[in-house]
């Protein structure tokens, strides 16, 4: 399954972040459930960049074979362009994937 995940993510603008903690996402109408969160949240990007966070929820992402993956508890961040799925958090919520070198 991981490779059909890792295609439905690239191909919608996503990346799987091995380092990453969290999920998150730009795009607001990306989210299938949403909750504002109130200003003066910040998100501190690897790259030493900080950027508020104005909602967090669940997006859910259709895979290739026509299966549905849902990320749970994704930060909404309207400045970052593009989505990061946190390889952590995706295994935390029961999901299994392996990495190997010549690939996903």
């Amino acid at each position: 399954m991981i490779s059909s995940l890792a295609r439905a993510i690239c191909a919608r603008g996503w990346f799987l972040d091995t380092r990453a903690n969290v999920n998150v996402c730009g795009q607001r109408d990306s989210f299938h459930t949403y909750h504002p969160i109130p200003p003066g949240t910040i998100f501190f990007c690897a790259d030493s960049h900080r950027a508020e966070v104005q909602g967090r929820g669940d997006v859910r992402l259709m895979l290739t074979h026509g299966e549905w993956v849902t990320l749970r508890d994704v930060l909404h961040v309207p400045t970052i362009s593009k989505g990061f799925v946190s390889t952590a958090k995706f295994t935390k919520f029961g999901s299994r994937m392996s990495l190997r070198k010549a690939g996903l």
